[in-house]
């Protein structure tokens, strides 16, 4: 295991600059904020040439476990080990601070997230950088882990994230239901766009948020629909299917109450119904199963018809 988190942490090092270079930049520092931009991207296309270019040959990592790893090729050699089991993973880091040593030293402090996709918590440490200037050319020369957390939710709503893509159900008399699933910053949240479309154009749309609530230890969730209904959901899970309590609040004053009932069917699909419905006290009809397939490409509206 500590293997693992030495090669997790070792190919997330150096920081995506996210704020525009000062006015008073030097042409060093800009040498040296280009070479941690250049490390990013080549991150992002797991590019390990490129990642392993920004490296001085004598180079060394030592992750948070105090665990070195030296030399250039020897980094080389984790990096394509981690591209080679871990898919399309993305990197976003900040820079906290940045000192110039002298005319061939710079040192560089900030934080790294990276996140390895739908069913991978984000992971998020400090690091301290040391930048040296060989033959004119600014490289990595060492990088110091420690760990940085941010509470995170993730954890309690893993579970959902095989919703996570684009889902679309057509009707018997044509509307067309399509559900788009993602999550958020720092995966504190699933966030759910809903619309249903009919001969071409949009009739509604509705905004969900999944998160959870840590004061009563539940995942809730919060939709806010284009007719300006808002409602508020309580999630359980049965074992087999998710049981969505949910209250919504309709312009004309009146309240819904329901149960709706979502559950990962087979062949990639996610079966929804609605019932035990209500409207302020009295009964009304289920929504009978809605069967959704995944799909490949979002449907795109009519522009001028929402």
């Amino acid at each position: 295991m500590k293997y693992s988190a030495l090669g997790m942490f070792l190919f997330l090092s150096l920081a995506m600059v996210a704020f525009a270079q000062d006015s008073g930049e030097t042409p060093d520092e800009a040498a040296v904020r280009a070479t941690v931009e250049k490390y990013v991207d080549a991150f992002n296309a797991g590019d390990v040439d490129a990642l392993i270019s920004v490296w001085a040959d004598d180079g060394d990592y030592v992750d948070q476990f105090g665990t070195m790893i030296q030399g250039k090729e020897n980094i080389a050699r984790e990096y394509r080990k981690y591209f080679a089991r871990t898919e399309n993973p993305t990197l976003k880091v900040d820079i906290l601070s940045m000192k110039m040593l002298g005319d061939t030293v710079a040192t560089e402090d900030g934080i790294r997230e990276a996140d390895i996709g739908p069913t991978g918590e984000p992971l998020r440490v400090r690091y301290t950088a040391i930048h040296v200037k060989k033959d004119g050319k600014w490289l990595v020369q060492s990088i110091r882990d420690s760990i940085a957390t941010t509470p995170s939710n993730f954890k309690y709503l893993r579970d959902l994230s095989w919703m996570i893509g684009e889902w679309v159900d057509t009707e018997e008399d044509g509307t067309l239901i399509h559900t788009s699933c993602d999550w958020s910053k720092d995966k504190n949240f699933l966030i759910r766009n809903l619309s249903s479309m009919y001969q071409g154009k949009t009739t509604m749309t509705a905004l969900q948020m999944i998160g959870w609530d840590a004061v009563n230890g539940q995942i809730k969730s919060w939709q806010f629909d284009s007719n300006g209904a808002i409602g508020v959901g309580t999630w359980s899970f049965d074992g087999q299917k998710w049981l969505v309590n949910s209250e919504t609040s309709l312009p004309t004053g009146q309240v819904i109450k329901e149960t709706h009932v979502i559950s990962k069917g087979e062949n990639d699909t996610m079966v929804f119904e609605s019932k035990d419905r209500t409207i302020d006290g009295e009964e009304i009809p289920d929504v009978r199963e809605v069967t959704s397939v995944r799909a490949e490409m979002e449907p795109q509206p009519e522009s001028g018809n929402q």
